[in-house]
């Protein structure tokens, strides 16, 4: 470079922008010819806006420059992203660690008014253990007046999955939301990620700009393991020359059109595909694509049997068991593949309707699905009868639901009283018998204990009604009753004795 004058100035050169040592600086209409260059300082050297200051930018001489902060240097095993790149007065750089790595410091900085970087510069050391770096700001000393996160459990472990613990700069060991690493921005393109935290399930969306298409996934997830889905996208510029590929869809069809929505059939770039498919059947994938640079920028769909979907069938409020056919593509949730039978479960009742629904061309055929309370069988029980009762109500017929009890006649008890419930026509449990209540036999002694029915028959067993008559032998007097009766069970009368009589 050639200087008009005798003396040889040091330059100083910081990025693109050269300050001479001292107040003189090339003229701007002598070299600057053909180069764009921004506005030029004010006679005194100053310039209006306050965000800017009149510095020597080489081939455009002195000239109005945004501030700008020093550049940083990226931290070794991480990564940063200043917005925006320029490093202008506000600017924001963000720091992040590669996986096996925590930050020790602060995550932000800020390029202030007066050229230089908020705080210091923060590390990436090794986590070989549960609790991140121990060389870490206590927060009761040091972070004073600042909003900090919660903090770590005493293990270093947080209670929420979604988040770690790591070292938060002066808020120092904190419970943090995972995220995955700052994103490059394409070159001839942008992003915006949502929510702009990287959070995990954030997504980002890229976009090109004018006369440059995306050549790549336009969006990308954050995924559980903190890294982001897929790989970067490039912005490319479009070669018209050749043509697309002619494709074929089945079950379905294919449409090439012009950007006039003509109907053509050779695709050049910035033409486009549209898909559809014939009836009951589904698409799966991009319905709509463009030719860029003699490729589709979406992968062929393909036209499936369309599924049913599940959330139909809740209004029936019962349990279902879907068999899907064996060798069914994969469905995404809430979607069940053509063929599919749905098996439906009374939750309370049993069932006197169609008990199941399959899945055909979208829609789910067959009878709704009713539950009824189904009765049980009034069983006869003999020298016996039942109470039916539901939640403390008497029900004279054994629908769905009843307990059954038994209630015996007289003389008669149940050989086994546990109640039986009604459940969709089936009683839980056998039916029981009402059996004869018997009264015990015993001796008597220096007598004879004699029993009969009420029609004055001998019985060895005497049961309700049955009488016992005493007698005593010669020489012996009868105390007591001689007579008396079996109710229930029992004898209404105690046994006599025979005492013996005198001489």
């Amino acid at each position: 470079m050639l200087l008009t004058k005798a003396t040889f100035y040091v330059l100083i050169i910081i990025g693109n922008i050269v300050t001479a040592s001292t107040p003189e600086c090339l003229s701007r209409d002598v070299v600057a010819a053909g180069r764009p260059c921004a506005r030029a300082c004010s006679q005194d050297g100053t310039c209006r806006k306050r965000n800017k200051e009149c510095v020597c930018d080489g081939l455009c001489g002195l000239s109005c420059l945004r501030k700008r902060c020093p550049t940083l240097t990226v931290p070794l095993n991480g990564n940063m992203v200043v917005n925006p790149p320029v490093r202008t007065i506000g600017a924001e750089v963000t720091y992040s660690c590669n996986d096996g790595y925590v930050l020790s410091g602060q995550r932000n900085r800020i390029c202030q008014a007066n050229k230089t970087w908020s705080g210091t510069e923060p590390m990436c050391t090794d986590s070989t253990t549960e609790v991140p770096s121990q060389e870490c700001a206590e927060r009761d000393t040091a972070a004073a007046g600042r909003n900090c996160r919660k903090a770590c459990q005493p293990d270093g472990t947080c209670i929420k999955d979604n988040r770690e613990c790591m070292c938060d700069g002066l808020c120092g060991l904190t419970c943090l939301k995972k995220r995955c690493p700052p994103l490059p921005t394409p070159r001839n393109g942008s992003f915006v990620i949502n929510p702009d935290d990287r959070i995990i399930g954030a997504e980002v969306t890229y976009s090109c700009n004018n006369g440059y298409f995306i050549s790549g996934r336009e969006n990308r997830i954050c995924q559980a393991n903190k890294t982001w889905s897929g790989t970067q996208p490039t912005c490319t510029q479009p070669t018209t020359e050749v043509p697309c590929p002619i494709l074929d869809l089945e079950d379905g069809a294919l449409a090439y059109l012009d950007n006039n929505n003509q109907r053509i059939f050779e695709p050049h770039h910035g033409d486009i595909r549209v898909a559809v498919c014939n009836d009951g059947r589904l698409l799966r994938g991009t319905s709509q694509t463009r030719c860029i640079s003699g490729s589709w920028q979406h992968a062929l769909p393909s036209c499936e049997v369309e599924p049913c979907s599940v959330a139909s069938l809740e209004r029936y409020n019962m349990d279902i068991q879907y068999a899907v056919p064996p060798g069914s593509n994969e469905i995404e949730a809430g979607l069940k593949p053509a063929g599919t039978t749905a098996n439906f479960i009374c939750r309370q009742y049993g069932f006197e309707a169609s008990r199941t629904k399959r899945c055909e061309r979208g829609r789910w055929r067959g009878a709704d699905p009713v539950c009824l309370r189904i009765p049980c069988d009034d069983e006869l029980l003999e020298n016996g009868d039942f109470t039916y009762t539901l939640n403390g109500v008497q029900y004279e017929d054994p629908v769905h639901g009843v307990v059954r009890s038994y209630n015996c006649y007289a003389g008669y008890t149940v050989e086994d009283d546990r109640p039986s419930q009604c459940d969709a026509g089936s009683w839980t449990r056998g039916l029981s018998n009402c059996i004869e209540i018997r009264c015990p036999t015993t001796q008597l002694d220096n007598g004879v204990l004699e029993y009969r029915d009420i029609d004055s028959r001998v019985t060895l067993d005497p049961k309700h009604t049955d009488f016992r008559i005493a007698t005593c032998n010669t020489g012996y007097d009868l105390q007591g009753a001689e007579e008396t009766q079996c109710l229930v069970g029992e004898w209404e009368d105690e046994l006599p004795v025979c005492l013996e009589g005198p001489p």
